[in-house]
């Protein structure tokens, strides 16, 4: 769906995918990472919410799950979605409550304390790519840097 300000998620289908799925990855627009939440638990272990490197495929993601996680085995469901808004956004329409919900983080401290790490970490990677931006490393700028003294 689109707008006047871009693309406009389905907010919806996320909520749906949050409540359904033992295992969802989101992709932000702006990052490189991603946001992977695997909300199965047993008796060892909770559930995973973590900030992620990019991979290829979802079979090299399923893998990655193996290793990680492999008392769990394949999950049944596995999501994927791009998230085209910024990490601010998604607190304010209240996917992250729904995550936290999910992965049940009020109840539960270790899922409250990975949900508060991941999204530390993300804020802290969107506002360095904002500061990358506005310096314009790692971007191609339209104009190029005046040099000091120019004038």
């Amino acid at each position: 769906m689109q707008s006047e300000n871009g693309l406009m998620i389905d907010v919806g289908q996320v909520r749906e995918a949050v409540d359904k799925a033992d295992v969802f990855v989101i992709g932000f627009s702006d990052l490189p990472e991603r946001l992977l939440i695997d909300t199965r638990s047993n008796g060892k272990q909770g559930p995973l919410v973590k900030v992620v490197e990019p991979l290829g495929s979802v079979q090299e993601r399923l893998f990655w799950l193996g290793k990680e996680r492999g008392d769990f085995g394949m999950p049944k469901s596995f999501t994927f979605f791009p998230w085209p808004h910024s990490v601010g956004f998604l607190e304010e329409s209240g996917i992250w409550e729904r995550i936290r919900g999910r992965v049940g983080a009020a109840t539960d401290p270790a899922a409250a304390q990975q949900c508060d790490a991941a999204l530390a970490e993300l804020r802290q990677l969107s506002q360095r790519v904002l500061i990358d931006a506005a310096l314009g490393h790692n971007f191609v700028t339209l104009w190029p840097q005046q040099q000091r003294g120019d004038a």
